[in-house]
């Protein structure tokens, strides 16, 4: 899973906010980082996050269509 990819402190972070509900400045002063580091990681992790999803979509999709036909 694309999670397990991701930095340590990237990681972190997006856990803090989509798992957790922290907002970027909350985060920021928790782990003490800047506001524009988290906002760095969160724009690095949304993007792998989005496209391993389309991809586990598609691999669903092909395998309920193979499903189907046997």
């Amino acid at each position: 899973m694309t999670i397990s990819r991701l930095s340590n402190n990237c990681r972190r972070v997006y856990v803090m906010h989509r798992e957790e509900g922290l907002c970027y400045p909350e985060i920021s002063v928790r782990i003490s980082i800047s506001l524009s580091m988290v906002e760095k990681h969160m724009s690095k992790a949304i993007p792998l996050m989005k496209k391993d999803l389309i991809t586990n979509c598609e691999v669903l999709l092909v395998q309920v269509t193979i499903n189907k036909l046997l």
